[in-house]
């Protein structure tokens, strides 16, 4: 189910949920790629 399926109710809240946790995705993202860079240096 995509978010075009929601309800507008639904599609807010879900945008809300998207921009709280964006950081945190961001950070998530920046620390998987240090590992790699990391773990192909060894």
């Amino acid at each position: 189910m995509g978010a075009e399926n929601l309800p507008e109710t639904k599609r807010e809240k879900l945008a809300e949920a998207l921009r709280f946790n964006e950081p945190l995705s961001v950070a998530y993202y920046l620390k998987e790629k240090l590992r790699l860079l990391w773990s192909s240096q060894a």
